[in-house]
């Protein structure tokens, strides 16, 4: 999905770089483009994410709103709090 911004976003860069004009008429459709882009990333994102949740069985739980989830059953691993971000 990245490719869709940083392949436009780096020809808009060199032709700024080389024309010495950073007041194109260019930018505010760039600007238009990255918003557009930005929607259908994240609605992509929500989507993928609802799929993920479907398919290993946390929807119901999602859904419940409990504070305190076990996510499933046959899930056996260890809390870890990372030293560097707490």
């Amino acid at each position: 999905m990245l490719l869709f911004l940083a392949i436009p976003g780096l020809i808009l860069q060199i032709y700024i770089f080389i024309a010495d004009d950073w007041t194109t008429w260019i930018i505010p459709f760039w600007v238009f483009y990255v918003t557009i882009w930005n929607t259908i990333t994240v609605e992509y994102w929500k989507r993928k994410s609802s799929e993920i949740n479907y398919r290993w069985g946390n929807m119901a739980l999602i859904s419940e709103g409990k504070e305190e989830k076990i996510m499933r059953t046959d899930f056996v691993g260890y809390e870890m709090i990372s030293e560097v971000t707490g």
